[in-house]
């Protein structure tokens, strides 16, 4: 697996499972995928996705991040697989406090 992060350091499987490890110092509250779509092309899925993920930091008060996927999955031996994942950080949601 090859991914590409958001601040555009590439990352390893092994390097993207750690980051994704539990932290002390950040909970996740809720993880919300939209815009999903799916390109079927021979015996690979392209994978796209806006998520948002609401967190609380030790140090503020809920933060929301919301990100942009693209994820390519060839199927191998019957199996999904992320072969490729990029990522690109959006800029937070505007809140309508007349809402």
């Amino acid at each position: 697996m090859v991914v590409t992060a958001s601040d555009g350091s590439i990352r390893n499987k092994e390097e993207e499972l750690a980051i994704l490890q539990p932290n002390a110092n950040v909970r996740i509250t809720r993880v919300i995928n939209e815009d999903i779509a799916l390109k079927f092309i021979s015996d690979a899925v392209v994978v796209t996705a806006l998520t948002r993920i609401d967190f609380e930091a030790r140090t503020q008060k809920q933060s929301t991040s919301m990100m942009r996927y693209t994820a390519v999955l060839p199927k191998s031996s019957g199996s999904w697989r992320i072969a490729v994942l990029q990522t690109t950080r959006l800029p937070p949601p505007v809140i309508d406090a007349t809402k």
